[in-house]
């Protein structure tokens, strides 16, 4: 059986603080809270308003981050936190579209 595919990356991170993170031009984001509980905040990039959403692992919950958006990830729970998170494409370092932006 074989579970990965190329260009799909599985990722669990232990997040204890708010996660930076950045914008993301080309890209489109899947987040899911496998454990814990985590607070999931994006904002498209010429817009002040923030979309804030909580989820946990009691109740799996994928939150789409389109292109264009800021965003972070922040552990609001009392135990650690594990997240699977998925991108439509891998991250190339000789053309990176990853650029720090503040929610």
């Amino acid at each position: 059986m074989r579970i990965f595919k190329k260009n799909f990356k599985f990722v669990d991170s232990f997040v204890l603080l708010t996660e930076k993170m950045g914008d993301y031009l080309n890209i489109n984001e899947k987040f899911l809270v496998a454990y814990g509980e985590g607070a999931i905040r994006f904002r498209k990039i010429d817009s002040q308003e923030i979309i804030e959403y909580n989820v946990s692992g009691d109740k799996l919950e994928v939150v789409d981050i389109p292109p264009g958006y800021t965003h972070n990830i922040e552990n609001i729970g009392k135990t650690d936190m594990v997240t699977v998170m998925w991108a439509n494409e891998s991250f190339n370092p000789e053309n990176p579209d990853t650029y720090y932006l503040e929610v």
